[in-house]
């Protein structure tokens, strides 16, 4: 077959379109900086693990600076690199990542003649650039991981980390209303796509073009999907731990109106309650069964889940657990202070683990505590 198509070819794809180029963002960002105390972010490449970063979107917003992130980032992903999602977008946050899609489905071009509202307003010198949709970018699967694939990851990083603001690279980043040890249910909660056509001016909620009411947060059929998924991706104890926690948030999310819930309706907000507590008591038992039984020889590990290996190297195995010991016959503060102690001498790693993972490694190695799991979590934020 002939490939040798006659057709001009550039850095953004086979067109001729007068695209700003990655050098030339770079040129004109060199002047921006002149002056200031400041650099020019380019994309990050972490040896260790083997992907690339930026930490550009979590504290800023520059256009220019933004838009030659985003074009090494298409530079990389047609190469077949990998990307560290979870530090670039903050955990997956709702702004960033369609933020950054947009950035790559809307590519800088220099345009001819300078549009009249900015004549009227402003004299520029110099050559205008301006976002334009690209209809390759927003159709080619090569760039489908922003807009559909990063779904999937968020929902296994969310399975495996039950992340708090803890795992954030800025924790407070959106999150400033959302207590310390409580995990993020909007990754599990809110539907990208639906969020995304609920943010944008083309669309009203009852679109008929939709066929069906927008519903972005705690939409049952969304949630059904996910849980559906970390069911036959990470097992039925996963699926279960995860309805049963999310139980037990359920009223401090509406209370608090976190996650998009003040957006619902009371209507809305009954529906997922139901849906989530007596329509999820099928699966549950379902699953229940077919979670394994731990046997007594098998129950205790052989030493606390989060020793760390300098406390192993020291030889404080004994004496951290026995303080540990003593405190699970206290209080909940006592317990976290005790951690917190030990955590500073390096001897445990719990820092960024959610307070559910230590409530269960606690009683798994030293039996039952004197107070239930959400008392554990309530303790974490007091001093």
């Amino acid at each position: 077959m002939d490939t040798n198509y006659d057709i001009p070819f550039d850095e953004y794809g086979f067109d001729d379109t007068p695209y700003v180029t990655k050098d030339e963002m770079i040129d004109l960002l060199k002047e921006q900086v002149k002056n200031k105390n400041n650099k020019i972010w380019q994309l990050e490449f972490d040896k260790n693990s083997g992907l690339y970063f930026t930490d550009y979107f979590v504290y800023h917003g520059d256009m220019l600076q933004e838009h030659l992130l985003a074009e090494q980032i298409v530079e990389h992903m047609e190469k077949g690199d990998k990307f560290n999602w979870v530090r670039i977008t903050n955990g997956y946050d709702f702004d960033i990542v369609p933020h950054i899609q947009h950035l790559i489905e809307n590519p800088l071009v220099w345009i001819d003649e300078m549009p009249y509202e900015l004549s009227r307003k402003y004299v520029v010198t110099g050559k205008v650039a301006e976002e334009k949709s690209s209809e390759e970018r927003s159709t080619f699967s090569t760039y489908d991981f922003i807009r559909i694939g990063i779904e999937n990851e968020r929902i296994d990083w969310f399975a495996k980390n039950l992340p708090t603001k803890n795992n954030l690279f800025n924790k407070d980043y959106n999150y400033y209303d959302v207590p310390d040890d409580m995990i993020l249910w909007n990754l599990l909660l809110t539907s990208t796509l639906d969020l995304y056509f609920y943010k944008s001016n083309d669309y009203t909620l009852d679109d008929p073009y939709l066929h069906r009411k927008l519903w972005p947060f705690c939409n049952p059929n969304n949630f059904r999907r996910k849980i559906e998924r970390i069911y036959t991706k990470f097992g039925a104890q996963k699926a279960a731990q995860i309805v049963r926690l999310l139980r037990e948030d359920w009223q401090d999310i509406v209370v608090l109106k976190l996650f998009g819930s003040d957006k619902l309706t009371p209507e809305q907000i009954e529906e997922f309650r139901q849906f989530l507590f007596e329509g999820m008591d099928r699966n549950l038992r379902k699953w229940d069964t077919e979670t394994p039984q731990q046997t007594a020889s098998n129950t205790k590990p052989s030493v606390f889940e989060f020793i760390t290996d300098q406390c192993r190297k020291e030889g404080k195995v004994e004496a951290v657990e026995a303080e540990l010991r003593a405190a699970s016959k206290g209080t909940a503060p006592a317990m976290w202070k005790t951690i917190r102690t030990n955590e500073a001498l390096g001897y445990l790693s719990t820092k960024d683990v959610a307070a559910s993972k230590i409530y269960k490694a606690l009683t798994a190695y030293f039996g039952d505590l004197p107070y239930n799991e959400r008392n554990f979590r309530d303790a974490r934020n007091k001093r």
